[in-house]
């Protein structure tokens, strides 16, 4: 007899293995899918938070510079240390907050703000009512600015919630864009 190999037939995987392992793939697959989404949600939100705790932080110190400056300057000549402090942090902040928006009609009132200021400089009677005019164009813009008060609404719904009152007309159930 000669040494022929015997062929060997492929065996085939049980069914129900079959069943199990393309189940595991499938669940493996699902789980990836839904942590990488939940991952990426909170990567946004997380992003969004930081840029509204910025963007506050930049009004804040913006108004917190421009009265500085304002009662400064009424007090003291340009020539000043602090004058010229409040003056450069009050120009720094509303440059930043230009950069912040992106619509025309507020960096252009916010760039009014910085030259007026800056038209001011050497006349420190002047310079002070420029702040202050500064002052209540950065608190307008605060007080429309929907960036900021979608936090602040998010707050008063969480505290209202915890203290067991529901808003009026707010859903109970806490959503997020």
């Amino acid at each position: 007899m000669e040494n022929t190999p015997i062929p060997v037939q492929p065996q085939f995987l049980h069914p129900q293995v079959i069943a199990a392992i393309l189940g595991a793939i499938i669940a493996g697959t699902f789980a990836f899918v839904v942590g990488w989404l939940t991952h990426r949600r909170e990567k946004r939100r997380s992003d969004i938070q930081w840029f509204r705790e910025k963007l506050l932080e930049s009004y804040s110190n913006c108004i917190y510079y421009l009265v500085k400056l304002s009662i400064s300057s009424s007090k003291k000549s340009t020539d000043d240390k602090d004058v010229r402090q409040h003056f450069s942090e009050s120009q720094r902040y509303l440059i930043l907050l230009r950069a912040y928006h992106s619509d025309n009609e507020h960096t252009s009132q916010l760039k009014e703000c910085s030259r007026k200021l800056a038209d001011t400089w050497n006349e420190t009677d002047k310079l002070s009512d420029a702040a202050d005019y500064a002052i209540e164009i950065v608190k307008s813009l605060l007080e429309n600015d929907g960036r900021v008060q979608a936090a602040k609404e998010k707050k008063k719904k969480s505290k209202d919630t915890k203290s067991g009152e529901q808003v009026s007309g707010a859903p109970q159930a806490d959503r997020e864009e």
